[in-house]
């Protein structure tokens, strides 16, 4: 099932799909979800090219029940004495195919059991989704509508051309003789006769001078292929080609202080620098690892971390290499402990980039007594 973002040229993509499909996802709340969501509902997806979604590019209308939209719930660690507990989201995910926006999209999905839990306005990086499901056999054919008022009358169309002449008619009974009339005016002179036959021929006339040479002929047929001839000598070796280019475009890395890291956070965030650089394909892979020394003030704090990415267009969406498999962990208060973190992933567009460790403390107490972080990223082809 295909269906046209209107009015640009986005496709929404399911099993017979030609084109490379641009995923798109949008967080919303489990609970809310679950308790109001049925198949005879309608999803609205709206996209903007700005992050206030105040600036629409085109929509579509699914119903909850079409096969090319999955809901997949997030399970989060819900750590015994940590309060209050993560509340439980859902990722709706399907997909489009992109024929010309240049920078980010953004999403906003308006439906009766839609409650976002990521903010409304989501910005898309073309994270890559799962395969849709083969497409359902099509519903029955509805009744036809009433008819519509008839339009104007167009305007008249021009002259056709004459008809042809019709046969002459019968002649009529010959009237009775009358006096005769004046004479009237001479009429107009008739066609031409036909031409009489040829004279005699003429005696021959003296040659006249030679004419100009004429056109040259056209080329005549392509004659049989002759014989192949003997095989000629092996030409000596040519010179050895450049080497190709590496694999790894570009490397940076990123090190410093983590700062403090607050606490009842529902976003991702970076801590301590980033590593800034652009990529010039939307094929092209991001590869990072890095490490961060933290400790807690007090207690055994449980925070979610990993490495993020971020584009420059807008920091404020922070994605986690690892969307669905970050790192939970507690915090110690006694002593600084070293945690790892490492991902990998395609953001499907050009742009300029933002890279370090990232973390969500959803936790009551912040977690401030921390160290440094240090990391890498390198971008391939």
């Amino acid at each position: 099932m295909r269906r046209l973002l209107v009015p640009l040229g986005l496709l929404f993509v399911a099993a017979s799909a030609a084109a490379d499909p641009f995923p798109v996802h949008y967080l919303v709340d489990y609970k809310v979800l679950k308790k109001n969501l049925n198949a005879a509902q309608t999803l609205d997806f709206q996209f903007y090219d700005d992050s206030a979604c105040s600036s629409a590019i085109g929509s579509v209308q699914l119903e909850a029940s079409d096969p090319a939209l999955v809901f997949e719930k997030i399970t989060r660690v819900n750590v015994r004495g940590v309060k209050p507990k993560a509340a439980p989201v859902t990722v709706l995910r399907g997909a489009v195919d992109l024929t010309g926006p240049a920078g980010p999209v953004y999403l906003k999905v308006v439906g009766e059991a839609i409650q976002p839990a990521s903010g409304e306005c989501q910005v898309q990086t073309g994270d890559a989704v799962g395969p849709v499901g083969p497409q359902g056999d099509p519903g029955a054919t509805g009744d036809a509508g009433p008819a519509g008022p008839t339009g104007p009358t167009g305007p008249t169309g021009p002259e056709g051309p004459a008809g042809a002449t019709g046969p002459t008619g019968p002649q009529g009974p010959t009237g009775a003789t009358r006096p005769t009339g004046a004479q009237g005016p001479t009429g107009a002179t008739g066609p031409t006769g036909a031409q009489g036959p040829a004279g005699a021929t003429g005696a021959t006339g003296a040659q006249g001078p030679q004419g100009p040479t004429g056109a040259q002929g056209p080329v005549g047929a392509t004659g049989p292929t002759g014989a192949t001839g003997a095989t000629g000598a092996t030409g000596a070796q040519g010179p050895t080609g450049p080497t190709g280019a590496t694999g790894v475009v570009t490397a940076r890395g990123w090190a410093g202080a983590v700062g403090s890291i607050p606490a009842s956070a529902a976003s991702w965030a970076f801590y301590g620098p980033t590593a800034t650089f652009t990529t010039s394909g939307a094929s092209q892979r991001l590869s990072a690892s890095g490490v961060a020394v933290l400790r807690a003030a007090s207690g055994t704090p449980a925070i979610d971390i990993d490495v993020c990415y971020a584009n420059t267009i807008d920091t404020t969406f922070v994605f986690p290499f690892n969307f669905a498999s970050f790192l939970t962990t507690q915090v110690s208060s006694t002593e600084s402990r070293t945690f790892a973190v490492a991902g990998s992933a395609v953001p499907g567009v050009v742009g300029t980039w933002l890279v370090g460790f990232c973390a969500r403390n959803g936790a009551a107490t912040a977690i401030n007594n921390n160290h440094v972080t240090t990391g890498w990223v390198i971008v391939t082809n």
